[in-house]
């Protein structure tokens, strides 16, 4: 398709606007999704043995761990456990551990599970492998990297869930509701990259 490249603020503006417009549930996009998650599930096993995970919850859990396929992880009170990406990867260097907070993990067609193993696989493979930081910048980055180890059929998905949601938040200072919605478009392959409907649509140069 045509397209044209705009910068990262208006990029994530756009970005932002379509997923504002996109539906909550499409049911033709749940294959995308459902590749995403076995994507997940297999980055999981081969990457995540050797470092101790320790989920952490805002609210005091009432129990001590969680199971995740099938192993149990410990479960604390912890709330947000890192302010930036440093904390986290000095975190994984000193300790061997990095702690993802389970809150906030529901989800049109992932389960919990589902949802807390791609949070754990994503910051581990983008922010600690990767050393990419957090915030819009380093999430585009992220995404480039996180996006070529899964199929290509799990792009559209995994574009909504790091680039959608992360325009969201830097465009509107809050938090979006987890959407199953391809965006059409974006260029997936090559971030930054609109297409002249996009553009008309939302307005724009």
């Amino acid at each position: 398709m045509t397209v044209n490249r705009v910068s990262s603020k208006e990029y994530a503006r756009l970005v932002a606007a379509a997923y504002t417009d996109a539906p909550e549930y499409d049911p033709e996009a749940v294959p995308s999704w459902q590749a995403l998650n076995q994507s997940n599930r297999k980055l999981w096993k081969r990457l995540l043995s050797k470092v101790d995970v320790v989920f952490t919850s805002e609210n005091p859990p009432t129990k001590d761990h969680m199971m995740i396929m099938g192993k149990k992880y410990q479960l604390i009170h912890n709330g947000d456990p890192y302010a930036n990406q440093g904390e986290m990867k000095a975190d994984v260097q000193d300790n061997n551990r990095i702690m993802i907070m389970i809150d906030h993990s529901e989800h049109p067609v992932f389960s919990v599970e589902d949802n807390i193993i791609f949070r754990t696989v994503h910051d581990y493979i983008v922010h600690i492998l990767g050393n990419k930081q957090f915030g819009l910048f380093g999430e585009l980055q992220a995404y480039n990297l996180h996006a070529k180890m899964v199929p290509v059929s799990a792009r559209g998905a995994i574009f909504t869930e790091v680039v959608g949601q992360v325009s969201y938040h830097s465009v509107h200072n809050d938090f979006p509701i987890q959407k199953v919605a391809i965006l059409h478009g974006f260029d997936f392959v090559n971030v930054g990259n609109v297409s002249p409907e996009v553009i008309q649509k939302y307005g724009g140069s």
